[in-house]
């Protein structure tokens, strides 16, 4: 081998190397190790309540929710809606990836994130901005807490951090902001407003503006109830029973505004409050020796009058 051809061989492995090392050093390796068994806390800026910053901790936060928890149509609704293929891949959508990089050679604003893996990553360990290096560094982090994640830990992680509406973040906090009602309480009707909403909640929130679906939103709710009818989570006559049901229902007015804390043995000797919470709502029936989540019966009877105001 000559000296020529040592060299370039030399030159060669390091342009190789510097960036392989360079994106391994990038990767919040202990963040992610920290969320297998941790939660995700959301933090709103002090100047602006309706912005909010994510952090990796082993400590539960109050509004987080399992995913065992929630409704089998939200989950089922959410997924059809924004990953059909979640489970199936390896947390990347090259088709997306491919047309990203070419925006970006283009000096076009490069798309955001693509899979819920994907819009995991941006949104816990990224910054928001849209530009090619960061959709790469995006790529090399979402394949590593792929490989060392769950994909229902990270699928929980998302539905919790997850927007759904103008300082709404949360699948528990936009359970209870639209209906009242905790997420293992949504029919198929409400989940698939709520994955209607994923895309662009602010602006797809006009129908909860309204109190009634705008045009739009009953073809994507219809369109996602269809979904469900394909995937064979609703039967047919049940997919044509929801559609025909109103969405929005009255606001409770048997809750007062100011805050209730109850234990879980005054609840289940005292069915009172509960049971006027649940009266609008034929969906949830409370029954003795039911198993309570104390957490989201704090979070129940936390409800203040304006969250459900139109203004």
């Amino acid at each position: 081998m000559t000296k020529k051809v040592l060299l370039f061989t030399l030159i060669l492995i390091v342009l190789i190397a510097l960036p392989v090392f360079y994106l391994n050093g990038i990767i919040p390796k202990k963040e992610i190790q920290l969320l297998k068994s941790g939660y995700v806390q959301k933090t709103f800026d002090k100047s602006d309540k309706k912005k909010v910053t994510y952090q990796v901790t082993s400590k539960k936060p109050r509004d987080w929710v399992e995913l065992k928890k929630i409704s089998v149509y939200a989950k089922k609704a959410i997924l059809l809606s924004e990953d059909w293929a979640f489970y199936e891949h390896d947390g990347l959508d090259y088709n997306q990836l491919q047309e990203a990089i070419e925006e970006g050679i283009a000096g076009k604003r490069v798309r955001g994130a693509s899979t819920i893996s994907q819009q995991v990553v941006k949104n816990v360990f990224l910054t928001p901005k849209k530009t090619l290096w960061r959709k790469l560094k995006e790529s090399v982090i979402t394949l590593y807490m792929e490989r060392e994640l769950s994909k229902d830990k990270i699928f929980e992680v998302y539905l919790n951090i997850a927007q759904w509406g103008d300082g709404v973040y949360g699948l528990r906090s936009a359970s209870s902001y639209y209906f009242n009602k905790h997420p293992s309480k949504l029919n198929p009707k409400e989940s698939a407003f709520l994955a209607m909403l994923l895309p662009s909640p602010v602006r797809y929130g006009e129908s909860f503006r309204q109190r009634k679906l705008t045009d739009f939103g009953k073809k994507t709710v219809s369109s996602v109830i269809e979904k469900m009818r394909l995937a064979k989570v609703l039967s047919a006559k049940e997919a044509e029973y929801w559609l025909s049901r109103d969405l929005f229902r009255k606001s409770l007015k048997a809750i007062p505004s100011k805050k209730f804390k109850y234990s879980k043995r005054k609840l289940l000797s005292d069915g009172n409050e509960l049971d006027a919470y649940y009266a609008q709502d034929p969906d949830a029936v409370v029954k003795e020796n039911i198993e309570y989540d104390d957490d989201s019966l704090d979070e129940a009877f936390e409800i203040k009058d304006q969250e459900f105001s139109l203004d």
